[in-house]
């Protein structure tokens, strides 16, 4: 026998109130287990808390059978429709949406829970989408069984679990990741499944429009404010795409937000945690490149967790991914794997690179925070042996404002050795006196840099100065000017003072009597001090004249 359903209007007893607000999901059962749930949860839609009933959605399908048909010409008997008996179920879904009702529960913070709910916890039973009738058979599901919510940095919908014991069954690309205690998954497909004890369950993103993903950005950066977060990156979709985003191992890229030189650079999420990060996308086409890029790979991995230095999470490349402190194992591969399109940097994301760090921003105290962190990065590297030869303020990130944190970053020209005589460092205009391709030179070159890229901070326009070179290396001219600036700029405090008698030593023209950065780091006016504080210097005793930054031999 075949069938037909009709679908019959709901009693507004059923219907679901009016919730004043933009739904941006909808969770649904998809499996007969489900639909089993479903129907009981239609049949007491009635009698179910208001609580329950603003997300849940039901409708009543009616089954009208049609007669079967028959090649037997013997058989004359065509039953009426009416004479056979009609069925019914319930289809149910849950909407996820933000109210307009200041104060109600939603999904940033705490999130909603999904599951079978106790009696305990009274009419609301502690569940929020109720996906058991109460009463009936659990079928496997646990009274709070997962939980959704957004990412409180990124914004991306999250999916989680709640019991180790009985975890929620994420499947992806065919297969099934266990959710438990604590462990989360972005809902980054249009269409997400997954299993709570024996429901099959899909959570599906509608197609909006731009003007209802505009207003619903609007509400979801307001729950976010009246929970004290802060707004989530505006380059990051509110929603999944029809599209779907570049994966690189866990790693979801959504948007490109630079190019260079260096590859792109790409802003990321990590689907496993929601958390944000940065996508370096480097191709590889020439051998010089190839070495640069081992070169990248080698100093990114190397120091974990070292102050100062930007560090990747992992870095891929030839269908091989190496995670903190497999830099050994990452050059044994570059020498020996077939060249592959692209080496993939999975880095932290920076707030913004130090050309872009202007005092405006900052008040001073912090600006030398944020500067002191370069200064370490540079000194483990000198520590270690190495020369990184690409010193330039495009090249230092301030990563957070508070606390102040400041790195070095990008080791594509660095060096693992202690004197070089290549001039095959970038940019020119940067390169300190000694580097002419001739002489040899060491990591004190790397000291004039970091000074060079310093006064760039505390003088932003002086690019614009006469006889500035951007082709090549600057005249002595040009250095005494910069020198002649930093000690007017240098009379506003004492702690401006001791600075700018810092950074024009840096600027001495004469490697002999340039200070090693380990002395720049040990001279420079900083103390750890605590989050909410500002920094504690020691500003007592007589300033230092700075005078010119020629060598005083």
């Amino acid at each position: 026998m075949t069938s037909s359903k009709a679908r019959k209007d709901v009693p507004a007893s059923l219907r679901v109130p009016d919730m004043s607000g933009l739904v941006f999901a909808t969770l649904e059962l998809t499996n007969e287990a489900g639909r089993k749930s479903a129907t009981a949860l239609g049949r007491n839609y009635p009698h179910l808390s208001d609580h329950h009933r603003q997300y849940l959605r039901v409708e009543r399908i009616v089954q009208k059978p049609t007669p079967a048909t028959t090649d037997d010409d013997e058989s004359e008997y065509e039953p009426e429709t009416a004479d056979l008996p009609a069925s019914e179920y319930y289809e149910a879904k849950w909407d996820i949406f933000f109210k307009a009702k200041a104060g109600a529960k939603q999904v940033v913070g705490s999130g909603l829970t999904i599951g079978k709910g106790q009696t305990k916890f009274g009419d609301t039973r502690g569940v929020d989408l109720l996906v058991i009738q109460p009463g009936s058979n659990s079928k496997g599901v646990k009274p709070t069984h997962a939980l959704v919510r957004f990412h409180p940095v990124s914004g991306s919908l999250m999916l989680g679990g709640i019991h180790d014991e009985h975890p929620v069954e994420y499947v992806l690309d065919n297969q099934t990741k266990n959710l438990g205690k604590g462990q989360w998954h972005a809902l980054w497909q249009t269409r997400n499944r997954f299993f709570i004890g024996d429901l099959e369950c899909t959570i599906t993103f509608p197609d909006l429009t731009e003007r209802q993903l505009g207003n619903l950005r609007k509400s979801r950066d307001r729950k976010f404010k009246s929970d004290g977060l802060p707004t989530p990156d505006k380059r990051l979709p509110v929603l999944p795409t029809i599209t779907p985003p570049q994966r690189v191992n866990s790693i979801l890229v959504h948007k490109h937000i630079d190019s260079g030189g260096f590859g792109i650079f790409s802003l990321g999420v990590d689907a496993n945690t929601g958390d944000v990060c940065g996508v370096k996308s480097v191709c590889i086409k020439r051998e010089r490149v190839q070495e640069e890029i081992a070169n990248e790979a080698d100093f990114s991995l190397r120091f974990p967790n070292k102050k100062g230095l930007l560090q990747a999470s992992c870095v891929s490349y030839g269908g091989h991914t190496f995670g903190p402190g497999r830099h050994r194992d990452l050059r044994k591969v570059f020498a020996s794997c077939a060249r592959p399109d692209n080496a993939y940097f999975i880095l932290p994301l920076g707030k913004h690179d130090f050309t872009k760090l202007s005092r405006a921003k900052y008040d001073f105290p912090r600006v030398v925070e944020i500067l002191h962190g370069v200064v370490v990065g540079l000194a483990t590297l000198h520590h270690w042996g190495i020369l990184h030869r690409d010193v330039t303020a495009a090249n230092m990130l301030v990563m957070s404002d508070n606390p102040p944190v400041g790195v070095l970053c990008d080791y594509g020209k660095a060096v693992q050795q202690s004197w070089e005589t290549s001039n095959g460092t970038a940019p020119a205009y940067a390169q300190a006196p000694e580097i002419d391709g001739t002489q040899r030179y060491n990591a004190k070159a790397d000291v004039w840099s970091c000074g060079l890229a310093f006064a760039s901070v505390f003088f932003p326009r002086m690019c614009t100065w006469p006889s500035y070179n951007p082709d090549g290396q600057q005249s002595e001219e040009w250095i005494d000017e910069v020198c002649k600036r930093l000690e007017k700029f240098g009379s506003q405090s004492a702690l401006h003072g001791m600075v700018a008698v810092i950074v024009a030593k840096m600027l001495d023209r004469n490697p002999r009597t340039r200070p090693s950065m380990l002395v720049v780091m040990d001279k420079w006016p900083f103390q750890v001090t605590s989050r909410d504080q500002h920094v504690s210097l020691d500003v007592g005793g007589r300033r230092a004249r700075i005078g010119s930054c020629r060598s005083q031999s």
